[in-house]
């Protein structure tokens, strides 16, 4: 006599779990393909601040800055490649 309802509550939550992880790839798809269309600072004073801010905080490597035109707020994208947005 459980079994049934315990099944139905098995299946509620295989679907809500399911559609989270779609929403999460969703999420990381869009993101990605904002990196990818970003631009790379190579010049310019928004990289001369970066490496100020870099020089005062004693990293030993100037993060990589993309700048967008799309409406974000800033993130830190990538594993070993990281880039900020």
């Amino acid at each position: 006599p459980m079994a049934k309802p315990l099944a139905y509550l098995m299946a509620v939550w295989g679907i809500g779990a399911a559609f989270m992880v779609f929403r999460l790839w969703r999420s990381w798809w869009r993101m990605r393909g904002v990196v990818r269309r970003a631009d790379i600072l190579k010049s310019g004073r928004g990289l001369v601040l970066m490496r100020q801010a870099a020089d005062m905080l004693g990293l030993r490597r100037v993060p990589r800055v993309a700048v967008t035109d799309e409406r974000l707020s800033p993130f830190v994208s990538g594993l070993y490649g990281r880039v900020l947005v």
